[in-house]
C-alpha cells in the first residue's frame, strides 16, 4: 500500500502525542520513549473515497477534565471519537462512535467525492467538521461544503453553516438562477481556527466546482474562497470578507487562520490573519471583521471561455 504524502502535524497531551496517519488510522506514541500506545484503524483506506489520494493532516483533542477524547476525519467521509486511553471508539458518541457526514447534506452524497483530510476544531462542547472534495471534477452538480457543528459528547447535531447559501439565505443571490442549488465543493478542507473567548470559528472556504471553470456558476459566489467568522454555539455568520469573488484559479484558503494579538501605534488589537496562495496576508479585527489594513480589489481581464464571465 502506496500513499500519497505524509503531512500529519502530531498533537501532544501530558507526555502522549497523538497522530493520523496518511491511512487515516490513529496512534498514540509514548513522547518519551517513542513507544506505540495504541493504534486505531477503521478501514477507511479500503473504501474508494478521496481518501483514495492518502493524505491525511492530523487530530483533534478534547477532555472534561477526566476523560480525554481524540478526533478524526476520516477520507471516507466519517466523524470518529476514540478514548484517548484505549483508542476504543466512544461507544455513545453517534453511532457506535462515529458519525456519518454525507448523510444531512440535502443531497445524495457519492461517497467516493467526499471525506476528510484535515482536523476537526474543537470549541467549547462542539466539534465542528469540514470536508474535503474532489475539485478536478469536471462536474455541473457535486456535493455541498456544508460546515457542521456536533454536540462532543453526543455526536448530535447542532447547527449547518451552508457555504453556498440557501434559498433566503444572506449571498444567496451572488449565485445567479439556480446555481446555488446544484453547485458544489465551496468547502473548508484545510485547518479551522476557533477563540475560546469570544465563542467564534474561523472557516477559510474552498473554491466552488469546479476549480477552473465557473460559467455554470455565474456570479460572485459567496462565500466561496472567503474568510468567515462563526458563533460556535449557533452556526450563525458573524462577519465574513470575499478574497476571490468567482473563483477560477483554485486559489482556495489554504492554511489555518492565525489568531494574533498585534500593537499598531501602541494600541493593541486582537486579529485573526489568513495567509493565501496569492502570497498575500490579509488581516482583520477577529471580533469584528474590520480590516486592519486597507485592502484593494481590483478587476481581472474578462474571460474569453464561451460561458465564462470573471
Amino acid at each position: 500500500m502506496w500513499t500519497w504524502a505524509y503531512e500529519a502535524t502530531p498533537i501532544q497531551v501530558g507526555n502522549s502525542l497523538y497522530v493520523s496517519t496518511s491511512l487515516s488510522q490513529v496512534a498514540a506514541i509514548d513522547g518519551r520513549s517513542g513507544e506505540t500506545l495504541w493504534a486505531y484503524d477503521g478501514g477507511a483506506w479500503k473504501e474508494d473515497s478521496p481518501s483514495k489520494w492518502f493524505i491525511h493532516r492530523g487530530v483533534a483533542y478534547w477532555d472534561d477534565g477526566a476523560a480525554g477524547r481524540v478526533l478524526i476525519g476520516t477520507g471516507d467521509g466519517y466523524l470518529v471519537v476514540l478514548d484517548a486511553q484505549s483508542g476504543k471508539p466512544i461507544k455513545s458518541f453517534g453511532e457506535k462512535g462515529r458519525v456519518d457526514l454525507t448523510l444531512g447534506l440535502g443531497r445524495p452524497v457519492d461517497r467516493s467525492l467526499y471525506g476528510l483530510t484535515s482536523p476537526t476544531v474543537v470549541c467549547g462542547d462542539t466539534v465542528v467538521a469540514g470536508s474535503s472534495l474532489t475539485d478536478f471534477e469536471n462536474k455541473k452538480i457535486m456535493p455541498p461544503g456544508d460546515v457542521r457543528g456536533f454536540d462532543i459528547r453526543t455526536g448530535a447535531l447542532k447547527w449547518t453553516f451552508h457555504t453556498i447559501p440557501h434559498e433566503g439565505e444572506f449571498g444567496v443571490d451572488t449565485w445567479e438562477g439556480e446555481s446555488a442549488s446544484y453547485s458544489g465543493n465551496t468547502n473548508v478542507w484545510s485547518w479551522m481556527s476557533c477563540d475560546q473567548e469570544l465563542g467564534y470559528v474561523y472557516l477559510p472556504v474552498g473554491t466552488p466546482n469546479s476549480d477552473f471553470y465557473g460559467g455554470h456558476r455565474l456570479g460572485d459566489n459567496l462565500y466561496g474562497e472567503s474568510l468567515v467568522a462563526i458563533d460556535v454555539e449557533t452556526g450563525k455568520r458573524i462577519w465574513h470578507y470575499q478574497i476571490v469573488h468567482h473563483g477560477l484559479w483554485d486559489y482556495d484558503l489554504p492554511a489555518a487562520p492565525n489568531l494574533v494579538d498585534i500593537r499598531i501605534d501602541g494600541k493593541e488589537l486582537r486579529a485573526v490573519a489568513q495567509v493565501t496562495k496569492q502570497g498575500f496576508c490579509f488581516v482583520f479585527d477577529r471580533a469584528t471583521g474590520e480590516t486592519i489594513w486597507t485592502i484593494k480589489a481590483l478587476p481581472v481581464p474578462s474571460s474569453l471561455v464561451e460561458g465564462e464571465r470573471t
